[in-house]
């Protein structure tokens, strides 16, 4: 009941670049704005130096504080029966752990929020909205201007669900965003692992120009791709290496399949929601 209640009420609440776990968003609109910052980048000289920091936080769920997770709820006008509620579901939960077949004592969890639970990803949105507010009201955070015919958009930040991306104009930006994040981090658990975070050149021109960056933190080469929501991304694109890459997933998945005896019924139930969802996903966003 908790969860369909939250779900309905995302929309208003989250991000509009926050596009996971929030009805009637989609997965391929986070992509599309990578693909529109790259765009920005490639076509106007006043974006040439930008960056997409794809950042990873360390046991995301895991080390939420929940005394800021009330907090944020509060904040965002939560009423205080729903506050009291979640509270009630946390609080003075207990797991025991399995090792050899032996198992420990029960041991009370403190932190982070309910594992498996419908409710757990819906509020971690929220967690994550006093990130993405506090990165969109830093002055100092330009970001890419995204311009059409109709209107400007000024991209900062965005995501699906933990998978993260923030958009800075220069690489002078960058060691904002990692304070931004680290303040984050002090208040809310959730860490940022340097380690895992990568940073894109939107514009591979740009690369041999661009000044160091906050270590370990380093550019990907112009040639590199990394997986961004199961798309190969980089500085250059190269949809030929997707689609083999593709081609090699789906090939793996029906030799899995195969293994086992099928009806020409189940066949067709693989071939719907394997092999014809994986090629419209990455046709989407060739």
């Amino acid at each position: 009941m908790l969860a369909t209640r939250t779900s309905q009420k995302l929309s208003r609440i989250v991000h509009p670049n926050q596009n996971g776990f929030v009805p009637f968003r989609s997965i391929h609109s986070t992509i599309d704005l990578f693909t529109a910052a790259q765009a920005a980048a490639t076509a106007d000289p006043a974006m040439a130096k930008a960056l997409a920091l794809l950042l990873d936080f360390c046991k995301a769920y895991d080390s939420v504080d929940r005394e800021f997770l009330y907090e944020v709820l509060q904040g965002l006008g939560c009423p205080d029966t729903y506050v009291t509620a979640l509270r009630a579901l946390h609080e003075g939960t207990q797991v025991w752990f399995l090792a050899n077949g032996y198992r420990s004592r029960w041991v009370e969890v403190s932190c982070g929020i309910r594992q498996a639970c419908p409710l757990a990803p819906l509020l971690f949105l929220l967690v994550l909205e006093a990130l993405y507010r506090r990165i969109d009201a830093d002055p100092l955070v330009k970001g890419v201007l995204l311009r059409s015919e109709a209107s400007e958009v000024q991209l900062m930040v965005g995501g699906y669900a933990d998978d993260t991306e923030s958009y800075v104009r220069s690489e002078m930006e960058v060691a904002i965003v990692l304070k931004i994040t680290g303040e984050f981090a002090l208040a809310s658990g959730p860490r940022l692992n340097d380690g895992k975070t990568l940073v894109v050149a939107l514009n591979p021109d740009a690369i041999s120009h661009l000044e160091a960056l906050p270590p370990p933190l380093q550019v990907q080469a112009v040639t590199k791709l990394v997986r961004y929501l199961v798309i190969p991304v980089g500085s250059v694109p190269d949809p030929a290496y997707t689609w083999q890459l593709s081609r090699t997933q789906l090939v793996t998945r029906l030799a899995l399949a195969t293994r086992k005896t099928m009806t020409a019924d189940q066949r067709s139930l693989v071939v719907a929601a394997v092999v014809i969802q994986k090629l419209l996903y990455t046709g989407r966003h060739q």
